[in-house]
């Protein structure tokens, strides 16, 4: 017996699967997963220089101090008053513009 709100796995373990089956699999789960309300996904074409605001989802408003390198693997350096220096980096940071 399975109760309604309890999904079967799409691969069982000890089953025998290709990589191509695996991957479409896992394509499947990510595409059902929704980001919750106010959660805010890391936007990498937005340029960040240094005097820039942000809102970071939990840690509130911060200044970026320092921008180091480019494209993804971008890192900016953000102080938030409540929170202390931080550096993230721009391809994982869930920070917007304000």
């Amino acid at each position: 017996f399975v109760p309604r709100h309890v999904t079967q796995p799409a691969i069982s373990a000890g089953s025998t699967v290709s990589a191509a089956e695996a991957l479409s699999a896992m394509d499947r789960r990510q595409t059902q997963v929704k980001a919750a309300p106010g959660v805010i996904k890391p936007d990498i074409s937005i340029e960040w220089r240094a005097g820039d605001k942000c809102e970071h989802g939990k840690w509130g408003i911060g200044t970026v101090v320092e921008v180091k390198g480019s494209g993804e693997e971008t890192e900016i350096t953000i102080a938030f008053p409540n929170m202390g220096i931080r550096k993230l980096m721009k391809k994982y940071a869930p920070i917007r513009k304000v």
